[in-house]
């Protein structure tokens, strides 16, 4: 804010109260030559500089200004707002993993656990936004600050003067799940149906066809069955090659867990009579 003063008399005693905004301008009235002053309430929201120059060609200053005659001694005090700084703070599970993370918005970088990066602003409203790499989740954004938040892959900061804002990304690696068909005999084209908890969609697998992917899944706990069982067939066993049961898969961080469904061909057994004749 800048506000210039005409000074004619001394604020100090209360010859001139005045509230100004940018451009505007106050003055005292005529003056005896004397000794004067002005001063500005400070507003922490702000950085003040002032000056006071007179007519005559010569600098005053604004603690003790000398009046003469004929003088008009002008003081312009320039307020700047403060400004603020925000900063973006990486951290992953599992921690101190060597996978960078790239940042867009406000601040351009990139930055592995632990990485910390800020920028100097001026207040107001800034975005940085992540770009979250292939086998991860962004699980959450936390800010040090109730007017800033994450939404989506974005942090918000609303910065107030002389306030730091930071927001920290936190990032977890994603698992997999691979399953697997085998049947006996070898080669059957039959197709079975499996249920994941981690779809709302079945799907179709057979002998030595395409194994399924789960895509990328969050560490926790998952199941997987086979459902609608064709006819004339059994499912002899179901093993995850981490020990986890197939209805209740322990998957890890960045754990690849495969199951395999082995089923064997059972042809159903016809019973009936051998020909021959009633006797009398």
């Amino acid at each position: 804010v800048l506000t210039s003063m005409a000074i004619w008399c001394d604020i100090l005693r209360g010859d001139l109260d005045a509230d100004l905004s940018d451009g505007q301008s106050d003055n005292s009235g005529p003056l005896v030559p004397g000794t004067y002053s002005v001063s500005e309430t400070a507003n922490p929201n702000y950085n003040t500089t002032s000056q006071c120059v007179s007519s005559l060609g010569h600098n005053e200053v604004i603690g003790n200004i000398d009046l003469n005659s004929d003088e008009t001694v002008t003081c312009t005090f320039t307020n700047t707002l403060k400004g603020g700084r925000i900063e973006i703070e990486k951290q992953t599970t599992p921690a101190d993993h060597i996978q960078s993370f790239s940042f867009t918005g406000e601040i351009n970088t990139s930055l592995v656990d632990n990485g910390v990066e800020g920028k100097d602003v001026a207040s107001g409203t800034y975005n940085v936004s992540e770009t979250v790499p292939t086998g991860w989740n962004l699980d959450s954004i936390i800010c040090n600050d109730i007017n800033s938040s994450g939404s989506g892959n974005t942090a918000t900061f609303n910065v107030e003067p002389g306030e730091t804002v930071r927001c920290v990304f936190n990032n977890s690696e994603t698992g997999q799940i691979v399953v697997k068909k085998e049947t006996n005999p070898d080669g059957d084209s039959t197709q079975f149906e499996f249920d994941p908890s981690w779809s709302e969609n079945n799907f179709f697998l057979q002998d030595n066809g395409t194994n399924h992917n789960s895509g990328n899944l969050a560490a926790g706990t998952y199941s997987i069955s086979e459902i609608n069982m064709p006819a004339n067939w059994e499912l002899t066993s179901a093993t995850c090659d981490d020990g986890s049961p197939s209805d209740a898969i322990n998957l890890n961080i960045g754990e690849t867990v495969t199951c395999v469904f082995r089923n064997s061909f059972a042809p159903s057994i016809v019973q009936g009579c051998s020909p021959g004749y009633w006797k009398q």
